[in-house]
């Protein structure tokens, strides 16, 4: 099975190149979990890095490279290929990650079962992620993907959620807590609407420990929230 956004742009060769590396992995003996593309941000000319936790400290690989393929500790779920069978035993990822962190979860979720992820370097994608982007310095200098308000409330929640429910280790605990404090530093204090902002990462936070998902539905006279 191929995942795709609707906005994502795969090269001529992407699938091909996807198929190939999954088949000499698994003729290796290897338990694959997913093989995905490198994706490319058209706006900003960059390049996604490959992230892996190794001894406690997030590695950031360069997936411009000769080497056929290169594993990862999560894939974003567009130019994602994943077996059906995979599927069948380990499970489908969870709606209820509506609209972040769906893949992430899934990822933590079957590297915990001995499953691996690969990054294909030879397979592309053309992908954007957010409205815009804007480089900023948090920890060293990185492009962040600007989204609505309503983005930060699923980011807050799912992150929450997963933290709670989802297998993994304490370094990627520790790294997830972390970048959700910078996020609420960047955003709730240097982008606008700011309270809208602060009022929408609050409220994640509380249905993430409830354990809500799905949709964000904002309350109005006679309706509940989320479930």
């Amino acid at each position: 099975m191929l995942l795709l956004d609707h906005d994502s742009v795969p090269a001529d060769n992407m699938v091909a190149a996807l198929r190939q590396a999954d088949r000499q992995l698994r003729d290796a003996g290897v338990e694959v979990g997913a093989v995905g593309a490198v994706a490319h941000d058209r706006r900003t000319g960059t390049t996604s890095k490959v992230v892996r936790m190794v001894r406690g400290r997030v590695q950031r690989l360069a997936s411009q490279t000769s080497e056929p393929y290169i594993e990862a500790d999560f894939l974003i779920a567009s130019g994602t290929m994943i077996a059906i069978s995979v599927l069948e035993r380990y499970g489908m990822m969870d709606e209820g990650y509506f609209i972040d962190h769906v893949d992430t979860e899934w990822c933590l979720r079957v590297k915990a079962r001995g499953m691996r992820l690969f990054a294909i370097p030879g397979a592309r994608l053309e992908h954007a992620l957010g409205d815009h982007v804007v480089r900023v310095w948090l920890g060293r200098w990185r492009e962040v993907p600007v989204h609505s308000p309503a983005r930060d409330y699923y980011m807050f929640r799912n992150t929450v959620r997963m933290l709670l429910t989802t297998p993994m280790s304490f370094a990627w605990r520790i790294t997830h807590v972390f970048r959700l404090s910078q996020f609420a530093v960047f955003f709730g204090l240097g982008m606008s609407p700011r309270l809208q902002r602060i009022r929408l990462m609050t409220r994640g936070i509380i249905d993430g420990i409830k354990g809500r998902g799905g949709v964000l539905v904002e309350a109005r006279p006679g309706r509940g929230s989320n479930r």
